[in-house]
Parts: structure tokens; C-alpha cells; sequence
């Protein structure tokens, strides 16, 4: 009886500190926020407990609660507080449409991404990037090939025509490079700008990665409702691709991954 007692003061003292700790007057998104990017579990735990706030609303930063944890390596918020709520969904993207996933494999997590694809994460969800595009974009070769052993497209598209192969061609990664390419990765399919993954890593200085994804002519773009036609678009040049890539380098990838 006396131990109960003092587990109930002991409850009751923390709740009375976690409290104190809420600054009023300052909204509570805003708080929210700060607590996770100091990864200050306790507090987190008790706005979304005790101040039933929905962990699937936004923060003034555009993300989700859970995005921004992983997003700042919140480890506690994230695995301890965040995935256990029981409202938490892990579907939910933020408002410039990155999912949990896409997160996690731009960081190479492997153990965060499977547990988010356990809890219902599409693997292939698209809002305009996938999660294949950010790892390739940093050259996370192992989730790569963990994502596709999930069943992610290879061969995803952005609207700009974007692959995750001409991502990992941009930074000359070339482990994650073969193991697309492995999986299946298209060569002729280029930007809308006409720039293919060849091309890009021409630019980007590697000759042999260049050699080795080299074709004669780009997929149509875009990619045709009826039968595809024997016309395809021409590839120009590295040299004479500089000026067009350079106007198309916010629009065909915007600032993402």
C-alpha cells in the first residue's frame, strides 16, 4: 500500500512538472516542435497524452510530428513516444509530401523503415517522390535494395520524369547505381528535359559510370497511353546538355530529396 502511494506521487509530481514545463500563451504546435527537435520525450509524451494533441497534425514547419522526429534524429520521440501513440499514422505525409518512409530512407534506417512498412506505410506511396528516390538521391545502396525486396518501383517517375536511377547517377553512386540497374532500372528513361542518367553523371564528372549507363536515344516522353511509336527522343550531348539541365535543375527536382 505505502509503495503504491508513492508511485502515485512520484506520477503525480512528474504530470505536475511536465505542466510547468508548457508555456502558456505560446501555441501548442509551436511547442511541440521545439520539444521534438530537442527530443525532450517527457514532454512530447505528455502534450500528446495528457493534452490529447493529434500526432498527425501539422507543425508550423509543414511536417508531421513523426516526420520531424525522424527528420532531426529524435530517436526517443520517435521510437518511444510517437510510433506508440495509438492515433499515429504512419501514412500521413507532410504538407511538401514526405512520408515517415521517405525519411527513413534518406537516412538508411533500415529498422525505423521496416517498422513503419509493419505499421501500414505504403512502400510506394507517391507525392511526387518516392521513398526509392531519397535513398538513391544519397546513395543509401543496402535500403535500396531492402526497399525493393519490398516491392518499390524501380522504375518511379516524378512529373518531371525523374528516376531513382538518374538520382543516384547525379551524386555517382555507383554501388546504389548497379543495384538498380540490377533490379531493373530503365537507362532511356530521361527528365522531360531530354537529360538521361548518363548524361548526368557525364556531367557530373565519372566517364565509366557514364560508359556503363549509356544509350542511343531516350524513352518517349511522356510515356505514351497508346502503343509506344518507334520515335524516341534524342540524346544530346553532356556538353550540350549543360545549358538545358541548368534551367531544369530546380524544376525537374525541386528542392527535394
Amino acid at each position: 500500500m505505502i509503495k503504491l502511494c508513492l508511485t502515485l506521487a512520484l506520477c503525480a509530481q512528474s504530470l505536475l512538472c511536465m505542466a510547468q514545463s508548457i508555456t502558456p500563451g505560446v501555441p501548442l504546435d509551436r511547442q511541440l516542435q521545439e520539444a521534438i527537435a530537442k527530443d525532450d520525450a517527457p514532454k512530447v509524451a505528455y502534450m500528446l497524452r495528457e493534452l490529447a494533441y493529434d500526432p498527425n497534425f501539422y507543425l508550423p514547419n509543414g511536417d508531421t510530428p513523426l516526420v520531424f522526429a525522424i527528420r532531426m534524429d529524435a530517436k526517443v520521440s520517435t521510437n518511444q513516444v510517437l510510433l506508440r501513440s495509438f492515433k499515429i499514422n504512419v501514412k500521413v505525409p507532410t504538407l511538401r509530401g514526405e512520408t515517415p518512409l521517405m525519411l527513413a530512407a534518406i537516412k538508411g534506417d533500415e529498422a525505423l523503415a521496416q517498422k513503419l512498412l509493419d505499421m501500414g506505410a505504403p512502400v510506394n506511396a507517391n507525392y511526387g517522390w518516392t521513398a526509392l528516390h531519397y535513398a538513391a538521391s544519397t546513395g543509401q545502396t543496402e535500403m535500396v535494395r531492402f526497399l525493393i525486396q519490398k516491392g518499390a518501383e524501380v522504375n518511379a517517375r516524378t512529373e518531371r520524369g525523374v528516376t531513382p536511377l538518374y538520382m543516384a547517377s547525379r551524386i555517382i553512386a555507383t554501388s546504389t547505381v548497379d543495384a538498380l540497374l540490377k533490379a531493373g532500372a530503365d537507362k532511356t528513361l530521361c527528365t522531360d528535359q531530354g537529360i538521361s542518367p548518363a548524361a548526368i553523371a557525364q556531367k557530373r564528372g565519372d566517364s565509366a559510370l557514364a560508359q556503363k549507363l549509356q544509350i542511343s536515344a531516350c524513352a518517349p516522353w511522356p510515356v505514351p497511353e497508346t502503343a509506344p511509336s518507334s520515335d524516341s527522343v534524342p540524346i544530346e550531348s553532356a556538353d550540350s546538355q549543360n545549358n538545358s539541365e541548368s534551367s531544369a535543375q530546380t524544376s525537374d527536382q525541386g528542392t527535394r530529396p
